[in-house]
């Protein structure tokens, strides 16, 4: 029972999640720079796969400045449809931009969660769902664990 104690804890998570971050980070900086705005991850370009990836961890650093002022969040709606949104949106962007907006609010995400109450870590962002800060972070752990897979299987 401790150790999985030990693997919810935010501290063991947030630390997982920079080092996830930290990991996709490099896995894109060795990508090859000729394919990195190439449709290789179904339908989805690197660079498209880093806008998602920006947007998802700017929304939940929303939710959880929300969170705090004890305020409910926006609700984006269906997950595809915010997907599909903001890698539209992003296409007009430079590599560069789209890069440094992924590093950056990852960053940003992580620094949310560490300084994130711990009472609040349970808490539902909506009183009518269930989702929490915790289970977001579990989220967002996988999402990053997926992606890096993805990435690193692409260029074996």
């Amino acid at each position: 029972m401790k150790k999985q104690k030990k693997k919810n804890a935010k501290s063991y998570l947030v630390q997982k999640l920079q080092q996830l971050h930290k990991d996709l980070t490099n896995i894109v900086n060795g990508f090859p720079k000729d394919k990195r705005e190439a449709v290789l991850f179904d339908k989805w370009s690197l660079k498209d796969v880093l806008t998602h990836m920006a947007g998802w961890n700017k929304c939940l650093k929303q939710n959880l400045d929300f969170l705090e002022q004890k305020k409910d969040p926006p609700h984006f709606g269906k997950v595809d449809d915010f997907n599909a949104k903001i890698v539209k949106e992003s296409r007009k962007y430079k590599w560069e931009d789209v890069f440094n907006d992924f590093v950056n609010s990852g960053e940003y995400l992580i620094t949310s969660y560490k300084e994130l109450s711990s009472r609040l870590f349970d808490n539902k962002f909506w009183p009518d769902k269930s989702s929490t800060p915790r289970k977001f972070l579990n989220i967002v752990i996988e999402h990053y664990e997926e992606h890096s897979q993805k990435s690193k299987n692409t260029f074996r």
